[in-house]
């Protein structure tokens, strides 16, 4: 069958993987096959057959490491470092599935730390938009919460959900991605190249950030605005409507016309026509038997299988990142593809470069090789060969060799050393992941291609170092214990000792016996001891407290618990109605009840103004209340107050009352008539019975012998007064 020319090449978005997984059929693939579920063993230095495996670039390749992280409880992870290409592998056999990354690292003299995805073994890029998407899918403002999530309930959402996001972000960014020709690519789970074009060249050409939640595109050259929205809801986000905006990319270079392609023994010679401001050019081949075989599993029908390859590679963009693809750059017409096998059809096709950016590719030409090749020549040695580091593995990568029908993986731990004191890895795939390897150890690889002729030379050697033994994973602290809560006043009082590795302490609590993180409020940041004030009277709190680092909380201590006081009593009002009544030696003040009161308290003072603080004190007074035992003439000061149990209220106001002056004891007078008249006018009633007061004083005035004796103001006896007088008369009645 004579190769004939085909109409541009174009890709399904599915072919690659399909077409790279059918391959692997007795050949390891590294990145095909299922899911890793942490059961996975691996020897020492042996190749990995689960690997997911991508580039970490924003426009230029990231400089740095990608983190991954499995979703097991523990949480494994391991680094990688990211090869000179932007590329990384991570061996992901002992792990679970699905998988969080991270790639930090510099380009073009920035920072960037970058996030994605991977629900299998497989490609998983790392760029802004896998980033982007990676929030929408878990429903975050950041991806950087996913990553450090330890919840694996949300790497579960964002697995299922993020396809939905990568194809809702491309359909709102198709016109800045058409002007790429990139619409309809998957910059998550497709191969890409850094290499400043197609889906390179726009993130060259945009600044992507991620802040506060929203995620806003801008044209690098202008500034202008493309994109800005929320990163929870691509849909309604704004996007330019203004073509201005949008990146200028310039005149492409048009497809080689005029492309012919003719077998013979073991080689294809091809040539095609110049094209205008190309530099270089590029060749992409690929045995149409082998992808037919690929597609159809074996089909003996050559003509269908062509018809099938041109069907299938509708999309140059595919069909050159299939692994199983050849690419040789800088070629020129005409160009002899040797190594190649006897008796077989090759589709290639060519694509005109002027760096950074790629013409498209020219019509696709077949070509069939003798069938008799004769002697077939050795593959060359393997060039491009590249290693790099990670956790306890090593990637090693190479560019393709024509002729070359497999590879050999020579490595050893020892500089130098000859291919026959190496371990080899016969049938090694791109890129082969060595695994199992001991720490900060540094590994020497060489690699050698393969045909019908035998082995070719060896590569150059390269070397990566493994890297050093992670610290043991930081865990969350102790639970706290020794926690004690006190009652008090509308308050409880919480205290704990210190727990090591703690950073904080949370505290959290309800009014239910039984608390716990998840039903108790939080109070956060506490320290001990902490005053939790605000609380209700006589309630019973209760309290656990958990200590925090930056794992996050530990378990939470036991409970404990304490009732706040009985709320005090009510505090009575100022006594009413408060009177005070002088009397004889005493004053009686009486008040009207209180409300509530229990007791009264009575304060007194001989002084003006008297108040509870300067008054004497009389607890327990009842209403009246008699003070006695006081001097006549004297006027006292008085305030009561009202108490309920402990409380007293204010006090009263002042009430005051004088002491009244005593009269005088009543006058004898049988005595003193019996002391002092008797003598001369016999017993009582005497002789003179009857006779008034106002006789018996003019007797003392007129009778000499009397007035000397009884006159009031000069009797040497007794000086009568008019009372006394009085009451001799009375008692001479």
């Amino acid at each position: 069958m004579n190769p004939t020319p085909t109409s541009e090449l174009r890709l399904r978005l599915h072919s690659a993987a399909a077409f790279a997984c059918a391959l692997a059929l007795g050949v390891l693939v590294a990145g095909c096959g299922g899911g890793g579920d942490g059961a996975g063993t691996h020897q020492q230095g042996s190749v990995s057959t689960q690997v997911v495996s991508g580039v970490a670039a924003t426009g230029a390749p990231l400089v740095g490491e990608v983190t991954l992280r499995d979703s097991s409880a523990e949480r494994r992870e391991k680094v990688v470092v990211i090869a000179g290409d932007g590329g990384f592998s991570v061996d992901v056999s002992d792990m679970r599935a699905p998988y969080v990354l991270r790639a930090v690292g510099a380009a073009e003299g920035k920072r960037h730390a970058l996030y994605s995805l991977a629900d299998a073994p497989g490609i998983a890029n790392i760029n802004p938009l896998t980033s982007a998407a990676l929030a929408n899918a878990a429903g975050v403002d950041d991806p950087a919460e996913v990553f450090e999530d330890r919840d694996p309930a949300r790497l579960e959402r964002a697995r299922l959900r993020m396809p939905a996001a990568i194809a809702a972000l491309g359909m709102k960014l198709r016109p800045l991605m058409e002007v790429f020709e990139v619409a309809g690519r998957d910059p998550h789970r497709q191969r890409f190249r850094a290499d400043h074009d197609g889906l390179d060249g726009m993130f060259d050409s945009v600044h992507v950030v991620i802040s506060g939640g929203m995620l806003t595109i801008t044209n690098v050259t202008s500034g202008a605005v493309i994109f800005s929205g929320h990163l929870r809801d691509f849909a309604s986000a704004y996007f330019t409507n203004n073509p201005e905006h949008l990146p200028k990319r310039g005149p492409r270079l048009a497809a080689p016309t005029g492309v012919t392609a003719l077998g013979g023994d073991g080689q294809v010679t091809i040539s095609w026509n110049p094209v205008e401001n190309a530099t270089s050019y590029d060749l992409f081949y690929m045995e149409r038997r082998a992808a037919a075989a690929a597609l159809r599993l074996g089909d003996d029908d050559d003509e269908e299988d062509e018809e099938e390859f041109e069907e299938e590679y509708e999309d140059e963009e595919e069909y050159e990142h299939d692994r199983n693809a050849q690419w040789i750059m800088n070629v020129t017409s005409p160009y002899v593809l040797t190594g190649l096998a006897p008796d077989a059809t090759y589709g290639l096709m060519v694509r005109a470069r002027n760096n950074p950016r790629r013409g498209p590719p020219s019509a696709m030409v077949f070509a069939t090789t003798s069938a008799s090749a004769g002697v077939p020549a050795l593959p060359g040695a393997p060039a491009g060969v590249t290693a790099t580091g990670g956790t306890r593995q090593v990637s090693v990568d190479w560019a393709p060799v024509t002729g070359a029908t497999s590879y050999n993986l020579y490595w050893s731990a020892t500089d130098g050393v000859p291919l026959a004191d190496r371990t080899k890895v016969t049938s090694a795939s791109r890129p082969a992941v060595l695994t199992g390897l001991a720490d900060g150890v540094t590994y020497y690889a060489v690699v050698t291609a393969v045909n019908g002729a035998g082995e070719g030379a060896p590569s150059v050697q390269v070397a990566a170092m493994t890297l050093p033994a992670a610290p043991p994973p930081a865990t969350a602290p102790a639970a706290p214990v020794g926690v004690a809560a006190l009652g008090g006043d509308g308050q409880v009082t919480l205290t704990w000792p210190a727990v090591s590795g703690a950073t904080s302490y949370n505290i959290h609590w309800s009014t239910t016996a039984g608390v716990t993180p998840s039903t108790g409020e939080l109070i956060a940041a506490a320290t001990s001891p902490y005053v939790h004030g605000g609380r209700s009277a006589s309630t019973t709190y209760y309290y656990v407290v958990t200590a925090v680092n930056s794992v996050g909380p530990s378990l939470p201590s036991a409970q404990a618990s304490a009732t706040t006081n009985a709320p005090p009593p009510a505090v009575p009002a100022a006594p009413a109605g408060i009177v005070a009544t002088g009397g004889s030696n005493q004053v009686t003040v009486s008040w009207n009840p209180v409300s509530g009161a229990t007791s009264y308290n009575l304060y007194w003072s001989a002084t003006l103004g008297v108040t509870p603080a300067t008054g004497t004190k009389v607890a327990g007074a009842t209403s009246p209340y008699v003070h006695t035992g006081l001097p006549d003439g004297t006027a006292y000061y008085y305030v009561v107050t009202a108490a309920n149990g402990t409380v007293e209220g204010p006090a009263s106001a002042q009430a005051t009352a004088t002491t009244q002056t005593a009269p005088p004891p009543p006058i004898d007078g049988a005595a003193l008539y019996t002391a002092y008249c008797e003598g001369c006018h016999n017993p009582l009633p005497g002789d003179y019975q009857g006779a008034s007061a106002a006789l018996i004083t003019s007797g003392i005035a007129s009778v000499g012998a009397m007035r000397t004796r009884f006159n009031p103001t000069s009797g040497s006896l007794i000086k009568l007064t008019p009372e006394q007088i009085a009451a001799i008369a009375a008692a001479m009645q």
